[in-house]
């Protein structure tokens, strides 16, 4: 069929998985293969390397080139596949990408299906029932928060519990040793059911994505004889908060308690802190009593978790007064949050000004949008324009000034404060000096857009948060340098709606998404994985994505160099 299809001029590759079943009496012959590469098919094969190297000769791998695919990706695959990711790719993707450095991608996409597959069926007389259930003890106990490799004997202490049937001899399971075996021996490469690791053993993790597929999290998810097992076995201080944060995802307050009260009542303000943040779904008045306690230890991230508390409360008012408690504490985040760009109210109309048209639709007179003889006229006016002009350049060269004097060190709002990059988001605060020499370009970028005409609307979020910050320059000027503004504006008419800053806003901006860079209680954000990200949508938040165009049409000539 390869061959015919190659005769008619159409590009084929024929693709040999597992080599190995094609080679021999009764498959592909020599001549098979000469007709294939005559009519242009390109002729690919795969084969483990174990199986290579047990392969008798063949004549067919005398002709092959042969190069390796190493099993773990390089540094560059594995940014594509986060690149993916990020894309609405394969969600499989994020659990491959987490074991990427022990498995490989490909063992995890595609060896772990199969050993769910043959740990589901395992329970079966004649089977591997008791080497099952060591394993699906094994997952119980790391969905538990005992994440790091299990001892043998926690093991197969609580094994039995998970052989099927009141009378766990019927089914007739294997010796233990045996169980064990079948357990950690490996089916691909490296992969297997549970990984020896150290002096214990670890349950391979796709198998603990896998059921949480079919059982979902929940106070019942976990036998209570597991829970137990987990807080018995914490003998450091990370395992209990681990088993705590397991219990959190599992709607568990009473193992939460369990796990970190002893650490508080010790003086941990890390317990503190944490029991405030994962009792607040179930007892808000208990989580507020447990920050207070942070608070009064002298934790000063505690204020600003107060203020988130009161913010999911929806009292404004009280987590705006913990957020500037955390900010005169030395809280950087809390610090931006009240340094957040913000254009002032827009002036009164010009005096002089002709009044603005009336643009109701007559009574009786159906009046559609596209028929509005004016609507060329909709936007921003001419005087409103040259001011935001002139904001970005004077931004643009504050910024050029900047990088200067400070080249890569980190900024911040304190001993370290840089106009322009001090007042972007603390995530940007640590930037290189490459990067805010792009931040820098964002500003010339858009002043370009006006003198040429056009609306200065952002083609990435730096540029959104380049309008951000040219926006509160401009109203600042506005409000405060009337002289200055009348030089930059000098020769255009005045209008009714000069400087009408919140319609630049509506005009310019498809979203303020990049905003939520300063909010408190969003911190995060910008990671793909963030749930209030992923809810609302946002992406490209990340410091390393601000110039990564939104879309390809609006991509701007990666030849135009920097100004300065």
């Amino acid at each position: 069929m390869a061959a015919r299809a190659s005769g008619t001029g159409e590009r084929c590759v024929l693709w040999l998985n597992d080599m190995e079943r094609f080679l021999g009496p009764g498959s592909l012959t020599l001549h098979d293969i000469r007709a294939l590469r005559k009519a242009g098919t390109v002729v690919l094969g795969t084969v483990r390397s174990r199986i290579r190297k047990e392969l008798p000769d063949d004549e067919l791998l005398w002709l092959a080139e042969e190069f390796e695919v190493s099993r773990l990706w390089s540094p560059d695959e594995l940014d594509r596949a986060r690149a993916e990711l990020r894309q609405g790719g394969d969600q499989r993707l994020r659990l491959a990408l987490r074991q990427a450095a022990d498995f490989g991608i490909a063992e995890t996409l595609a060896t772990g299906p199969q050993l769910w597959k043959e740990l589901s069926r395992a329970s079966v007389v004649g089977g591997n029932p008791r080497g099952a259930a060591l394993v699906r003890a094994a997952i119980d106990l790391a969905l538990a928060g005992l994440n790091a490799a299990l001892p043998v004997d926690l093991i197969t202490e609580l094994h039995e519990d998970y052989l099927p049937g009141r009378n766990k001899q019927l089914i007739g399971p294997e010796p233990l040793e045996a169980a064990l075996t079948w357990a950690t021996s490996p089916r691909d490469a490296v992969t297997r059911l549970l990984i020896p690791e150290e002096s214990g053993l670890r349950a391979f993790e796709y198998l603990l994505d896998a059921h949480l597929r079919e059982k979902k999290p929940g106070p019942g998810l976990l036998p209570e004889r597991v829970w137990e097992a987990a807080l018995a076995a914490c003998s450091e201080e990370h395992q209990r908060f681990s088993v705590a944060i397991a219990a959190h995802a599992n709607a568990r307050l009473d193992v939460i308690l369990r796990a970190l009260t002893p650490l508080a009542e010790a003086s941990d303000v890390e317990a503190m802190r944490a029991l405030g943040l994962l009792t607040e779904g179930h007892d808000r008045k208990l989580a507020a009593q447990w920050l207070e306690r942070a608070i009064e230890a002298g934790d000063v991230l505690s204020l600003r978790l107060m203020g988130n508390h009161h913010f999911r409360g929806q009292d404004h008012d009280a987590a705006d007064s913990w957020y500037r408690k955390a900010a005169e504490a030395g809280d950087e985040v809390s610090q931006s949050y009240f340094n957040e760009p913000r254009p002032l109210p827009s002036p009164t109309p010009h005096p002089s000004a002709p009044p603005a048209p009336d643009l109701a639709t007559p009574e009786g007179e159906e009046d559609e949008c596209e028929d509005y003889e004016n609507e060329d006229d909709y936007g921003p006016t001419p005087r409103t324009l040259r001011l935001l002009e002139a904001a970005f350049e004077i931004l643009a060269d504050r910024a050029y000034d900047a990088i200067e004097m400070i080249g890569d060190s980190r900024v911040d709002l304190g001993p370290n404060d840089v106009f322009v990059f001090s007042d972007l988001p603390v995530l940007t605060w640590g930037a290189s000096a490459q990067w805010r020499r792009l931040m820098a370009r964002c500003f010339d970028d858009l002043a370009d857009d006006i003198a040429a005409g056009r609306w200065p609307q952002p083609t990435c979020t730096g540029e959104e948060m380049a309008v951000h910050l040219a926006l509160a320059e401009a109203s600042s000027m506005a409000e405060d340098e009337p002289e200055l503004v009348a030089e930059f504006v000098k020769g255009l008419p005045a209008e009714p709606n000069d400087y009408d800053w919140g319609l630049c806003m509506d005009v310019f901006l498809e979203d303020t998404d990049v905003l939520f860079l300063y909010e408190p209680w969003s911190q995060g954000i910008e990671d793909p994985d963030h749930s209030i990200g992923r809810f609302l949508g946002v992406a490209n938040l990340e410091a390393e994505n601000w110039f990564k165009p939104f879309r390809k049409e609006q991509t701007r000539d990666p030849e135009r160099g920097f100004r300065r």
